[in-house]
């Protein structure tokens, strides 16, 4: 499994963000019958260690949380529940990933006005978590 279908599993199964989202958790988009408030998430970049002969087995991936709702109390809610879930964390696993640390690196907010004449617009708040986690590094035969 990938850090990302991890991620969800692990999100998935926390009432924390579960009692603000409730399964609108979503990778990359979500889809426009989404009631809000929802949770899409999705890698911005990714780095891989090395050491002097070879990967070292451990990466760094931002992954950037947006938390889409029709009010900024729900936004700042569901947005707060992240936080507390993901920064700091260390030393565990989330799924099959060994997640060595977690860090809030950024985060802002947004307002996304009305498409139409209904006054209501969409209110984001956008959490980015740098997660440092081992990885599988493939094996090549020595030359």
């Amino acid at each position: 499994m990938s850090l990302q279908s991890d991620l969800y599993t692990y999100l998935r199964g926390l009432t924390t963000i579960t009692d603000q989202v409730a399964a609108r958790i979503y990778p990359h988009n979500a889809p426009t019958s989404a009631a809000f408030p929802y949770i899409t998430y999705a890698r911005i970049s990714s780095t891989h260690e090395h050491h002097m002969t070879a990967a070292a087995g451990l990466s760094s991936q931002v992954i950037q949380f947006d938390v889409f709702a029709s009010t900024i109390a729900e936004a700042e809610a569901a947005a707060d529940a992240l936080r507390a879930a993901m920064d700091g964390f260390q030393g565990g696993t989330m799924g099959s990933t060994a997640v060595r640390h977690i860090e809030l690196t950024n985060e802002r907010d947004t307002f996304l006005p009305p498409a139409d004449d209904s006054e209501v617009g969409v209110y984001n708040i956008s959490v980015d978590f740098s997660i440092w986690a081992a990885e599988s590094v493939p094996t090549f035969p020595a030359p």
